[in-house]
């Protein structure tokens, strides 16, 4: 698959047009990298979805990715985060031109169906109860330091 130019891929933004018009999605391009453009929208209070559509550059592949999380910049850094969900919403190494505009479709049909709700409950529980936990590091330090 040959490399996007990174003007024609900010233009993919276009193939989101119902997730602008129809579902509040923003579009911060002062956000967007030139392999990357992110939707945006504000689901409650301080938790957003995010909708992150890239081309890699080493072989052109396309992908798709929606996350709902609590407000955050839209990028790989997302993945920091243990409260953050992410869903795969496509992946293809194949020229598609319909492919962005296919994905949109998926992620309609999940925002329709009300899964966002479902996994806004999860993040929400995830942030007060935290699932993995990580150790206090005066405690390690205190370990190796302490002479016996």
């Amino acid at each position: 698959m040959k490399e996007k130019n990174t003007d024609d891929f900010r233009s993919v933004v276009a193939e989101f047009g119902n997730l602008i018009n129809d579902f509040g999605f923003s579009c911060p391009e002062k956000l967007w990298y030139p392999n990357l453009i992110s939707l945006s929208k504000n689901v409650k209070d301080i938790y957003y979805c995010y909708v992150i559509a890239r081309v890699y550059k080493t072989d052109g592949s396309l992908e798709t990715t929606l996350w709902v999380g609590p407000i955050n910049r839209p990028d790989d850094g997302l993945e920091n985060l243990s409260a953050n969900i992410k869903i795969q919403i496509g992946y293809t190494q194949v020229s598609d031109p319909l492919f962005f505009r296919n994905c949109e479709s998926r992620i309609i049909t999940l925002i329709e169906r009300d899964i966002l709700k479902t996994l806004l409950k999860d993040v929400q529980n995830e942030l007060n109860h935290p699932s993995i936990k990580n150790v206090d590091m005066r405690f390690i330090r205190s370990i190796f330091f302490l002479s016996f």
